[in-house]
């Protein structure tokens, strides 16, 4: 490549790096959906200590080198649950860019520097990880490290692969993903001979990260139980088998969706040209090994057929999953984004007799993907992919309505069912320590109780008579609670109150304030 190539494509990358961070930093300060806002609980848990708290356990379910790096600004900052959200959010937007950044450079190992350009264009522009890069979540920076695994495993430098994916898996469990894809290739194209380095890396990232799992981790088989429908977490995304084959339009877009049709089009008919490939012989696979490290210099068509494997099993997996959270197709960006920048590069080449056409191509196509994702807000994507994501909106209404109203050390009794990480991340008299169980039926000994508990606990089971006596005896300022929730006796105490007194409904969460309703029902009012 000559120096005036080497500017243009370091121009490119800036270009491409401005327009990932362009199309991310709008989104940063969202409404926290409920795993954010879990996340940002456990972090501030961890960095002050509060074990004992009721979200503290979140931060022994994943991998801890992302949530860690929050706890560690937390402590640090002395940063509150906002700080920590808008902490785990940069982490990820500056994730996003160094995976930018490494898409290049894998596709330029793997095919060239014009396939690595258009394919982290595509990846800065695709839907799906413009959303995603923003949430104060791990995805983002284990893709991160997966990318870094593949790359060096590819270029034959086992070592550090296996240090790249110990990191990985010390971010969260999704590393699995393109791993099992790996092998599945090495298989398929009979390329044996990295088969040791293949097991080398995966031994380093387990020996880095073995501790982990063995000894730390409290959601041992959690996976499983998601997948299979088994787990509570699970109930939340039902979806039908074809829901992430439905959302590909929306995920990559419809340009980067049909380059990589073509792509694989492409593919098919090398194979049916020359047959399916074998791995080299003993003599040639010696020989390459004196010219080159193990593993590198693939022929461009094998890197293509390793990106196809690696969509078409990992949707097949998260497809037949019961449980389909939406962003474990995130695993599949880095796949998608390479696979369309061959597809259009393969493309181009079929037009080298008519240049300026194949130029013409080229910039449709950019323009196209970056026109279509544009209109795309990051609600209106949530609202599409996570149908738990209106829940979170409702419930910061909620908050804010009971912020309004309520002074710092003010009282809220929910239900069980109605206790969720949005709603506390939001409700200013919420503390860690502040949380108190109470039982299902009333104690006289809830009168004592201490001024600093300020969010008062039920099980779903209390009935409205129940909930009248707690109040009264905790002198609670407002009941919240959603509707369709029935007591041991079948009764539902939301639709008794509001035979009682008027609630303000939000989003499906009626809020009561508690001297209204008992001078409603003639019982006596808290002073």
């Amino acid at each position: 490549m000559s120096r005036s190539d080497r500017r243009l494509v370091t121009f490119a990358l800036v270009a491409i790096v401005a327009l990932v961070i362009l199309l991310r930093v709008f989104n940063l300060g969202h409404v926290v959906m409920y795993d954010e806002a879990w996340n940002a609980h456990s972090v501030v848990d961890a960095a002050a200590g509060h074990t004992e708290d009721l979200f503290y356990s979140n931060f022994l379910r994943h991998p801890p080198l992302y949530t860690g790096l929050g706890a560690l600004f937390v402590a640090a900052a002395g940063a509150g649950r906002s700080g920590a959200v808008m902490a785990m959010e940069l982490i990820s937007l500056l994730a996003s860019v160094a995976l930018a950044l490494v898409i290049f450079l894998c596709g330029r190992d793997w095919f060239d520097h014009r396939v690595g350009l258009a394919a982290a264009f595509f990846f800065a522009v695709m839907p799906a990880a413009r959303v995603y890069d923003s949430l104060a979540k791990q995805e983002t920076l284990t893709l991160l490290f997966v990318m870094l695994f593949l790359l060096f495993f590819f270029r034959g430098r086992y070592l550090v692969s296996g240090v790249m994916l110990g990191l990985a898996m010390l971010t969260k469990e999704i590393f699995v993903f393109p791993l099992a894809a790996l092998f599945v290739f090495i298989l398929l194209t009979r390329r044996f001979d990295t088969l040791r380095g293949y097991f080398a890396s995966l031994g380093i990232g387990v020996f880095l990260s073995f501790w982990w799992y063995a000894f730390v981790s409290t959601s041992s088989g959690e996976f499983v139980r998601f997948y299979l429908g088994r787990s509570e977490v699970s109930r939340n995304w039902r979806e039908p088998w074809h829901f992430f084959a439905g959302r590909l339009p929306a995920d990559a877009g419809w340009v980067i969706l049909g380059l990589c049709a073509i792509g694989a089009g492409f593919l098919l008919a090398y194979v049916h040209r020359h047959g399916w490939p074998g791995g080299p012989s003993r003599a040639q696979a010696s020989s390459d090994r004196k010219v080159r490290p193990p593993g590198s210099a693939r022929p461009q068509w094998e890197m293509a057929l390793f990106l196809l494997i690696w969509i078409l099993s990992l949707y097949a997996f998260i497809s037949f999953s019961v449980g389909k959270s939406p962003w474990l197709m995130y695993s599949a960006l880095p796949a998608f984004a390479l696979l369309a920048g061959w597809g259009l590069r393969e493309t181009v080449r079929l037009l080298a007799p008519h240049p300026a056409l194949g130029r013409a191509l080229v910039v449709a196509a950019l323009a196209g993907a970056l026109a279509l994702s544009l209109p795309v807000g990051f609600y209106s994507f949530m609202k599409g992919a996570d149908r738990t994501y209106e829940k979170s909106l409702a419930y910061k209404e909620v908050a804010d309505y009971l912020n309004q109203r309520m002074p710092q050390s003010g009282r809220t009794i929910l239900r069980i069912n109605d206790l969720g990480p949005n709603l506390l991340f939001y409700l200013n008299s919420y503390r860690p320590d502040s949380v108190y169980v109470l039982d299902e039926e009333p104690a006289s000994t809830e009168e004592g109780l201490d001024a600093g508990y300020t969010v008062l606990v039920v099980p779903t089971g209390a009935d409205a008579a129940s909930l009248f006596t707690h109040a009264t005896f905790t002198r609670s300022d407002f009941l919240a609670v959603r509707p369709g929730f029935s007591s041991a006796d079948g009764s539902d105490p939301a639709l008794e109150f509001a035979s009682v007194s008027r609630p303000v409904e939000i989003d499906g969460v009626w809020v009561f304030d508690w001297r209204e309703l008992a001078r409603a029902a003639g019982q006596p009012a808290n002073p």
